[in-house]
């Protein structure tokens, strides 16, 4: 297993993909989850896991799947083609990425993958990737370099408490942690989940940690409190530190 420098970017050879992507519409699957391996065309790719990375991707993106396939240089119809074979969104999200990996010629890299991952916004998933790669996956939790990491990280825990908090200022706090955001995707948060401030806060949190991946610790989630001028939170946060990142195991 090795891990490939960063390739130059190049566009995405999308006659290699048009090809595969007339496979799919003619019903041949490419790989699924329970498909065999084929051969990458570069040789070096080919020692990669992939399909360990694959599962991955797969476990994480959920609906996200799309915005990673356009990432990596897929229009709306091949989307649309892979989509419509599966009922299921982590076999779509497969079937592209094996659409992708075989197509796309030797610009298909685990390099280039995590640059859409992160592009996508979903860095976490990067990171996972990046510590897969380089022998640092979830098998070797434990270690002490694994836990230094997960102690800095936001666990399921601190966002619950943080939601059961917050209240109307999930709004404050959402344009603290991502500065971009409109006031309509607020109002579209806000009707989506039936202005419900604690599943609303969730929502918003979680987008963050996908966003930031490794950089979403702690530490910075109680530094934005404080900004936000939401003190009280992230003192109470602070405080229960040790029972919160409990819930990480």
């Amino acid at each position: 297993m090795i891990l490939l420098s960063k390739p130059r970017q190049k566009r995405t050879d999308s006659r290699c993909i048009g090809a595969y992507v007339n496979g799919l519409e003619s019903g041949s699957d490419l790989m699924t989850s329970k498909s065999p391996l084929k051969r990458h065309p570069c040789p070096e790719a080919a020692m990669t896991d992939i399909k360990g990375l694959f599962r991955i991707v797969k476990n994480q993106c959920g609906l996200k799947w799309k915005d990673l396939g356009r990432s990596l240089r897929f229009d709306e119809t091949m989307l649309e083609v892979v989509d419509a074979k599966h009922r299921d969104a982590g076999e779509s999200c497969m079937e592209m990425l094996s659409t992708w990996w075989y197509g796309a010629c030797r610009d298909a890299t685990p390099q280039t993958l995590i640059d859409a991952l992160t592009d996508s916004g979903l860095k976490d998933v990067a990171d996972q990737i990046e510590d897969y790669l380089s022998g640092r996956g979830s098998s070797n939790i434990h270690d002490k370099e694994s836990c230094r990491t997960y102690e800095r990280q936001c666990s399921g825990g601190v966002f619950q408490q943080v939601s059961r908090s917050i209240g109307d200022n999930w709004k404050v706090l959402a344009r603290h942690v991502n500065p971009g955001v409109t006031e309509a995707v607020l109002r579209g948060i806000d009707k989506q989940f039936d202005q419900n401030a604690k599943e609303s806060c969730l929502h918003v949190l979680e987008n963050w940690r996908q966003r930031n991946g490794r950089d979403a610790t702690l530490e910075t989630l109680i530094t934005v409190l404080r900004t936000a001028g939401l003190a009280e939170i992230a003192d109470d946060i602070d405080g229960n530190t040790s029972q919160l990142l409990l819930s990480v195991f």
